[in-house]
């Protein structure tokens, strides 16, 4: 049995929810994830076409001022990225949670505080090693329940799949909801 994630937030007004299986992300992660995306249907399914929607985000990406809450506590700062693990693994290798666990009925989670933009190159490096940890711009914590507040719109990513809503995002953590068989 693992956990899954919910995510409820509003489009236009409108509420509407989502689950998701491995892990959500928001900021200059969402923003990767839609390029990628668009870049694909022009493109097709190339492996380099993540790689060239990473390098187009950090050059137009601008971190935003949010409000992140979870366990009690609440980060209220310019935010750069977010990454919310169920799963270990993201964006085909990428290691923005290395100690994600999608059975121990927690997600592991991690914020990237506006950086400079060396500590981003050196962070593109660090990720996919499982060391994003190392920069001092990056927080991590553990919860079962994490609120995200802009004041602007915010693109969200949930397993790879783009959504924008009005700038407010609940994530919850759905214990043992699905049952997994590996050969």
């Amino acid at each position: 049995m693992i956990d899954i994630g919910l995510c409820s937030y509003k489009i236009g007004g409108i509420p509407a929810e989502q689950y998701f299986i491995n892990g959500a992300g928001g900021g200059f992660d969402a923003t990767v994830a839609h390029i990628t995306s668009r870049l694909k249907t022009f493109l097709g399914g190339n492996k380099w076409v993540y790689s060239v929607s990473l390098l187009i985000s950090v050059f137009f990406y601008r971190a935003k001022r949010m409000r992140i809450a979870f366990n009690g506590e609440t980060i209220q700062q310019t935010i750069f990225t977010f990454s919310i693990g169920n799963g270990c693994y993201s964006g085909g290798g990428i290691k923005q949670n290395p100690d994600a666990v999608p059975y121990d009925g927690l997600f592991d989670a991690m914020i990237v505080a506006k950086p400079r933009f060396l500590q981003i190159l050196k962070g593109i490096a660090l990720v996919f090693k499982g060391k994003l940890a190392e920069l001092p711009c990056v927080a991590s914590f553990r919860s079962t329940e994490i609120a995200i507040v802009c004041d602007e719109k915010i693109r969200m990513e949930l397993d790879g799949i783009d959504i924008q809503g009005d700038g407010e995002y609940l994530i919850q953590l759905v214990p043992s909801a699905l049952q997994m068989v590996i050969p």
